[in-house]
C-alpha cells in the first residue's frame, strides 16, 4: 500500500500517514509514502525521517534525478533508507465508529502535538479486535469518545492486565452509556492538552526518551538505535553531537553516531 498525502512538515506528515503505517506494520503488509505535491528542501529530510521511523518499505519521490542542494540532502541521508523495526510502546486510539458518526474532529491536531513528546502508533477497533493492543504498554484516547461495547471490553481487559490507559475525553458506547474502568484510575482531567501529554511523558519516562515539546522528534528501534529529527530552528546537541536545524541524527546502542 502507498499513501499519497505527504508535504513538507514532519508532524503533519506523521499524523496523516501513521494510521497506514501502524496497520501495515502490525499486519506485516508492504507500505510506502508518496508526497501529495511539491516538497521543499526541509521537507525532503522530514519525509526520509518519516519513512525510516515508520518502518516503511518504500519512499516515493518526484525528484528524478535529484540535483543541487536537493540532491545533496538525498545523498546525505541515503544510508537511513533501510527497512527498520521501530520500538513503539505507546498507541493512540482512533475510533472508526466515532469517525463514521462525524465525531472524530481533533484527532490529527492532537497527534501533531503528541508526536513532539513521543513516537506512537494508531490503533482502531479492527486492530484491537485482532489483538494488537497487547503489543503496547500505553494507550492514549484524546478524541472520538464513542466506540463499540466489545472494543471497550477489550481495552478494559488489557488495562486490568497492566496496560496504562489515559483518556482526555469521557468514553461511551454507541448507545450513550458512559464507560468507567472499574478498580483502576484511568482518566485525568488536565487544564490543557499540553499538560495531559506532559503528565503521560513524566509517568513513563523510561518508555518515552524524548518527553519534551521542542520540535525535536525521537524514534527508537528494536536494536536500541535512535533516530532524531531536529525540526526546530536551533542546533540540537546530544552526546557531544550536534544536529543542525532540519537535520537527522542516528545514534547506535554503543553511543556511536
Amino acid at each position: 500500500m502507498r499513501i499519497t498525502n505527504e508535504g513538507s512538515n514532519y508532524a503533519d506528515n506523521f499524523a496523516g500517514t501513521r494510521w497506514v503505517g501502524s496497520a501495515c506494520r502490525n499486519l506485516s503488509t508492504y507500505f510506502g509514502y508518496e508526497p501529495a505535491g511539491e516538497v521543499n528542501e526541509r521537507g525532503i529530510a522530514a519525509r526520509i525521517y518519516n519513512a525510516a521511523a515508520s518502518g516503511a518499505d518504500e519512499l516515493f519521490v518526484y525528484d528524478n534525478p535529484p540535483a543541487g542542494e536537493r540532491g545533496a540532502i538525498y545523498a546525505r541521508y541515503h544510508s537511513l533508507l533501510v527497512k527498520r523495526e521501530p520500538k513503539i510502546p505507546v498507541a493512540v486510539f482512533l475510533s472508526k465508529t466515532a469517525q463514521e458518526l462525524g465525531l472524530l474532529t481533533d484527532l490529527y491536531p492532537h497527534a501533531v502535538v503528541f508526536r513532539d513528546y513521543t513516537d506512537f502508533d494508531y490503533l482502531d477497533e479492527s486492530l484491537i479486535e485482532q489483538g494488537f493492543l497487547d503489543r503496547y504498554q500505553v494507550l492514549v484516547w484524546t478524541d472520538g469518545a464513542v466506540t463499540e461495547e466489545k472494543t471497550l471490553q477489550q481495552i478494559e481487559k488489557w488495562a486490568l492486565a497492566g496496560g496504562s490507559l489515559y483518556c482526555y475525553i469521557q468514553p461511551q458506547t454507541v448507545e450513550g452509556r458512559l464507560w468507567k474502568l472499574p478498580a483502576k484510575d484511568f482518566a485525568v482531567s488536565p487544564s490543557s492538552l499540553a499538560s495531559f501529554f506532559e503528565q503521560i511523558a513524566l509517568s513513563h519516562a523510561g518508555l518515552i526518551p524524548d518527553g519534551r515539546a521542542d520540535k525535536v522528534y525521537w524514534t527508537r528501534f528494536k536494536n536500541d538505535s535512535v533516530l532524531i529529527l531536529n525540526f526546530s530552528d536551533q542546533v540540537y546537541e546530544i552526546n557531544n553531537h550536534k544536529i543542525e536545524p532540519g537535520g537527522i541524527g542516528e545514534f547506535q546502542p554503543d553511543g556511536k553516531n
